[in-house]
């Protein structure tokens, strides 16, 4: 759990030094940026900023662990709903020359 904190102090840290900068315009926000931007965060002490930081990661990762679990198992028992699935992937591929996310 240390590990987490470390990080997570981190790029906490991180991310005020690019707020005072003007630097987060620069990329995409994510969960940092709209903790440190939420007005009612001014209250939250560094603990309390890494605490919900390493909520949503857990959380967050566990919720998708689970999805792709329940994804798999149900394609599984569904092979003509696996094959539609494929059939979409293969034509969307194949009409790129990139794939970008």
């Amino acid at each position: 759990m240390n590990l987490f904190r470390e990080v997570a102090r981190d790029l906490i840290q991180r991310r005020k030094d690019e707020l005072q900068c003007g630097m987060a315009e620069k990329r995409a926000t994510d969960l940092i940026d709209a903790i440190l931007n939420n007005p009612h965060v001014k209250d939250y002490s560094e603990d309390d900023l890494i605490n919900e930081f390493i909520t949503f990661l857990i959380a967050g990762t566990d919720s998708t662990a689970h999805l792709l679990m329940m994804m798999i198992y149900l394609l599984h028992d569904h092979p003509e709903i696996q094959k539609k699935l494929r059939a979409e992937i293969d034509q969307f591929i194949s009409s790129k020359d990139e794939i970008t996310f």
